[in-house]
């Protein structure tokens, strides 16, 4: 996610991301006849861009956070 100064359609772009990182957990220990609980656990990382192209600065592809 990236950050804007102002409203849209006019607001300028400022060098602040977010990366969130989401984690789901299941309880397969319970019985079948129990409903399963899910729960969801979330981490967002909020950085300034540095203006160099690395790798910290880039969010990892579906591949790589497997």
């Amino acid at each position: 996610m990236v950050f804007y100064k102002g409203r849209a359609p006019n607001g300028t772009k400022t060098k602040w991301k977010m990366n969130e990182y989401r984690a789901i957990f299941r309880d397969d220990d319970m019985p079948t006849s129990v409903p399963k609980l899910r729960h969801e656990v979330s981490l967002c990382r909020v950085y300034v861009v540095s203006g160099s192209s690395r790798a910290f600065d880039r969010r990892p592809t579906a591949m790589e956070a497997s």
